[in-house]
């Protein structure tokens, strides 16, 4: 492999940017990453897959456009979402001035305990953290980094964020939405996807963390590929 050979012998430049160099700009997978590794460090080190670590990759355009047998479920979701809402909902970018309304989301979100027992404990506590960091840092990211929420009566039901890694992938780091409102995750997934990164053609959803209605919920979307992780220790 072409970037490979590129890397060969070179562990010094094998750091953190160099491996951020490979899995966007290269767009290599993790496990290509781990064999330059081994190519450099022979038997020096030990190799296993971590599932729960694994980002789920889609095409794109499937996503936007929903059709196919295997979407049925998605689309009548979106569809019963846009009967059941007509004339009430809106979808739009957000600014700094609807941050409090998402945060105010998070806490209605919270309460279900299904939301907790689905999310982890730990996890969801790292993931408030990530998205009040990203706030407060916002006037930095602006430029980078999309966030979008639908409003239904005027009141914030559902938000994302997310942002376009390169010409091909968008990332979507967060998507939250009242659980109660049938199709309301469906239709933000796929108007994020049609009004913000109309062109990419794949999206990145990150990992499931090993929890089991997150899988679900990703695996239902149907990915054409993961990004294999890899954890590495000292043989």
């Amino acid at each position: 492999m072409e970037n490979t050979e590129k890397y060969r012998g070179t562990t010094s430049e094998l750091d953190s940017e160099a491996i951020q160099k490979l899995y966007y700009e290269y767009q290599m997978t993790n496990q290509e990453i781990a064999d330059i590794i081994k190519i450099n460090y022979k038997e020096k080190f030990i190799y296993e897959k971590e599932r729960d670590l694994f980002e789920y990759i889609y095409d794109a355009e499937s996503l936007r456009t929903l059709s196919g047998r295997k979407n049925k479920k998605k689309r009548n979701h979106v569809n019963t979402f846009l009967n059941l809402y007509k004339n009430r909902y809106e979808y739009k970018l957000l600014e700094k001035e609807n941050f409090e309304e998402c945060l105010e989301l998070i806490d209605r979100w919270e309460q279900n305990k299904e939301n907790i027992e689905s999310s982890g404990h730990k996890e969801l506590d790292e993931e408030i953290l990530s998205i009040k960091e990203v706030f407060e840092n916002y006037e930095k990211l602006k430029d980078n980094v999309k966030i979008a929420g639908v409003y239904i009566d005027n009141k914030l039901e559902a938000f994302t964020i997310g942002e376009k890694i390169n010409e091909n992938i968008a990332l979507i780091h967060i998507e939250k939405a009242n659980q109660n409102i049938k199709g309301l995750y469906q239709y933000i997934n796929q108007q994020f996807l049609l009004n913000e990164f109309p062109n990419v053609k794949y999206v990145n959803r990150e990992e499931d963390l090993g929890l089991d209605g997150l899988r679900e919920a990703k695996l239902s979307y149907h990915p054409c590929k993961f990004i294999e992780k890899y954890s590495i220790k000292e043989a």
